[in-house]
C-alpha cells in the first residue's frame, strides 16, 4: 500500500505513521508484520464504516486469491501488538465484515 498524503494517526498512547510505516507506543518502537500494519491504517482511515470482506481484501491483497485465515492471522498479530488495547481496538473478524469503531481515533495531517 501506498500513501499519497502525509497522516499520523494518534489514539490513547500509539502514533501511526503510514508512510513511515512506524507504529509507536510512547516512545517505543512497536513491531507489526506489514499486512497487520497495513490492516491498521486501514482500520483507521475508515473508522466508525462497515468495511465488506471483499473491499478489505482488495485493499489489502489486491488482485490476489488469499484465504480468510490470512487475514485472521493478521488481526492476531494487531491485537498481540496493542495489549491491553487490542479487545476495544482490534474488533473480530465475523461474517465477512469488519465493523471499524475507534472513537478516539484522531487523524492529524501534516
Amino acid at each position: 500500500m501506498s500513501y499519497a498524503v502525509q497522516k499520523i494517526y494518534r489514539f490513547d498512547n500509539f502514533t501511526i505513521d503510514p508512510v513511515r510505516r512506524k507504529l509507536q507506543r510512547g516512545d517505543q518502537r512497536v513491531q507489526l508484520p506489514a499486512k497487520a500494519f497495513d490492516l491498521l491504517v486501514v482500520m483507521l482511515e475508515n473508522n466508525g464504516r462497515l468495511i465488506e470482506r471483499e473491499e478489505l481484501f482488495q485493499l489489502l491483497w489486491p488482485g490476489q486469491i488469499v484465504e480468510e485465515s490470512n487475514l485472521a492471522v493478521n488481526v492476531s498479530a494487531l491485537r498481540k501488538a496493542l495489549g491491553l488495547l487490542s479487545r476495544k481496538a482490534v474488533p473480530s473478524w465475523a461474517r465477512g465484515e469488519l465493523l471499524v469503531e475507534w472513537a478516539n481515533a484522531k487523524k492529524k495531517q501534516t
